[in-house]
């Protein structure tokens, strides 16, 4: 009886969670949004750069770049963004003024050792 009542009340807290995440719908999917991409590249060698610091300026949206250097937000609302772009031993990188206006934008990105 225990675990039927606990069995409840963890499906009633999940329901909750989903219904405010979703603002009063639990069934809705916004498709407004946007992703951003792109591939991080050494400006010299060509090489690509693995565990880059990819945010978006004034939000907390961070990403890390893979090991073929690339990085994806995902549902970002469409706009304008500032980019940030770190890493060790490189110059620190601002991307500004990126328009997120279709569904899918990529980002070719240089950096440039110090």
């Amino acid at each position: 009886m225990k675990k039927l009542i606990l069995s409840i009340f963890v499906l009633f807290f999940a329901f909750q969670v989903s219904y405010a995440n979703n603002e009063g719908n639990p069934m809705e999917i916004n498709n407004n949004t946007v992703a951003i991409n792109g591939k991080i590249i050494d400006k010299e060698t060509g090489e690509t750069l693995t565990g880059v610091l990819v945010e978006i300026e004034g939000t907390d949206e961070k990403v890390y770049s893979d090991f073929d250097g690339k990085f994806e937000f995902k549902n970002i609302m469409p706009g304008t963004y500032d980019i940030s772009i770190s890493y060790i031993s490189y110059q620190k990188n601002v991307l500004k003024v990126v328009k997120a206006e279709s569904s899918v934008n990529t980002l070719k990105v240089e950096l440039k050792k110090y």
